[in-house]
């Protein structure tokens, strides 16, 4: 996860990932919040990447 484009392209398919895990196994799932909870972390390491880069 060196480069920009890598993180954003996790992120994506994170985001695939939860979007699917919702449809297949519901909103509530513990497999939903798992997923969401990954996500969050990928989130993070985006924006303070971002804020070393622009701040």
């Amino acid at each position: 996860m060196d480069k920009p484009t890598d993180i954003c392209e996790e992120i994506e398919i994170k985001r695939l990932e939860m979007h699917e895990a919702g449809t297949l196994h519901g909103l509530m799932s513990p497999e939903v919040l798992r997923v969401s909870q990954e996500l969050d972390l990928l989130l993070n390491d985006f924006n303070k990447r971002l804020n070393r880069e622009c701040g």
